[in-house]
């Protein structure tokens, strides 16, 4: 038993470490918005000759609409469309679910911002996706 936990401490170790590699090694292309006084943690970071995908997260004290609109007027800035951009929608009261959702792509990049808030959360939580296609 002891062994294993060993083992296990060991391997929870090796993959911390990993994760802070990448996290190093990951840097935000200017098109992306960085939100302000926050530091993103990378989820995952995945690189191909065909397409790099990067997935980040942070919470904020700021509201679930304040993220949005950041993240809204940054891509737009970024040369996004806005008439090309999918938003949608959660409000559910009974479970105080407050969520929004937004995407777009250009056919080379490519986005998906998520921001959620609940009864049991007390800040928002923030999703952010993003896609270079080579």
């Amino acid at each position: 038993m002891r062994q294993a936990m060993t083992c296990g401490m060991l391997a929870l170790v090796v993959l911390l470490a990993g994760a802070v590699r990448a996290a190093d090694e990951v840097k935000t292309p200017d098109w992306v918005p960085v939100f302000p006084d926050v530091k993103p943690e990378v989820v995952e970071h995945k690189k191909t000759d065909k397409l790099e995908k990067v997935i980040l997260t942070f919470s904020t004290k700021k509201s679930v609409d304040d993220c949005l609109d950041f993240y809204k007027k940054g891509f737009l800035k970024s040369g996004f469309e806005e008439s090309k951009m999918v938003a949608q929608h959660v409000d559910d009261k009974e479970d105080g679910v407050r969520q929004e959702n937004l995407k777009a792509d250009d056919g080379k990049r490519a986005w998906y911002f998520n921001a959620r808030t609940d009864k049991v959360l007390k800040d928002t939580v923030v999703s952010l996706v993003y896609e270079i296609k080579s």
